[in-house]
């Protein structure tokens, strides 16, 4: 580790109290007519403490009571599993495990299928998704580039510096409701090639390649963006209702996109971050498009404690 641009905190306690939205999407893009449906679950924000001390951290939260109470606009959404993103000094690891059931309509192009006057969306109570993924990627300027000076408060960023990053990973989806995924309010007008579309997986083995940068304007400031790209081979397993399953291997691409700005303070940390991973595919005669993602926002106060 380069002392001029890295202090290290590896032996003291750091200490928070944060808030966090975690949830995923599921949207369909009929190509042909340049329409988009956008499912997401009814999230809400979790209020949670958490500790690091040397290599061990973790942090626990649960909702925040009465903080959305919206489940007759947008229906009742049930979620369980961990979306956790590991910094270590020359690697990070990417992992999610989540189970989602209960979505709505959050985007419908060029048409409506909300109650007019009430603005009740569209719900899906039975469609259901399970992701899966793991991803480890090199950090080849590691040291003078600290992630978890962005990310985890137990190093502090001096200077302004970037890293290439590089790895690999598997993902894995699965997509399936009780019904077919489009409208049948719609299905005669849009998305007519898949209107008994009602399960779908995939698996993906992905190659990566990124960049990260932290810009340090004033001592104690930072401000952290990194973007990876990654390419793979997926294998795509679809079913209509009434109907065999059909396979497909075909080349695929995904994006993460993290940002994360914060300042040390005296006595404390004060910091928010994001993270987004989109995985692309498209099916068959390309006539659709499916795009999976999740995103991970937090806004965290931490203070470092010398043992």
């Amino acid at each position: 580790m380069d002392t001029s641009y890295i202090q290290s905190f590896y032996n003291d306690l750091i200490v928070r109290v944060y808030s966090s939205n975690q949830n995923n999407f599921i949207q369909l893009n009929d190509l042909e007519q340049d329409v988009r449906l956008r499912y997401q679950p009814n999230d809400y924000f979790n209020l949670g403490v958490g500790f690091n001390y040397k290599w061990f951290g973790i942090n626990v939260g649960t909702k925040i009571p009465y903080f959305s109470d919206d489940d007759n606009r947008f229906g009742k959404s049930t979620s369980l599993g961990i979306q956790s993103y590991l910094y270590a000094r020359k690697f990070t690891v990417d992992i999610l495990a989540l189970k989602t059931k209960g979505y709505y309509l959050s985007l419908a192009d060029n048409h409506d299928l909300a109650e007019k006057g009430t603005e009740i969306y569209y719900q899906r109570r039975d469609l259901k998704t399970i992701n899966l993924g793991l991803n480890m990627n090199y950090v080849l300027n590691h040291e003078r580039f600290s992630y978890k000076a962005a990310f985890k408060q137990n190093e502090l960023q001096k200077k302004s510096a970037g890293s290439l990053i590089f790895g690999g990973g598997i993902y894995m989806l699965n997509v399936e409701a009780d019904s077919a995924f489009v409208p049948r309010e719609i299905d005669d007008i849009y998305f007519s090639e898949w209107r008994n579309l009602d399960d779908f997986k995939s698996i993906t083995l992905n190659a990566n390649i990124g960049y990260a940068y932290s810009y340090v304007p004033q001592p104690n400031w930072i401000i952290t963006g990194s973007y990876r790209f990654s390419l793979g081979l997926q294998q795509n397993v679809w079913h209509y209702t009434g109907d065999d399953d059909n396979w497909q291997a075909k080349l695929s691409r995904s994006h993460v996109f993290r940002v994360s700005g914060g300042h040390h303070f005296p006595g404390f940390y004060l910091g928010a971050s994001f993270v987004r991973y989109e995985q692309n595919s498209s099916m068959k005669t390309h006539s659709l498009s499916m795009l999976n993602g999740t995103n991970y926002t937090e806004f965290t106060i931490s203070k470092r404690i010398d043992l």
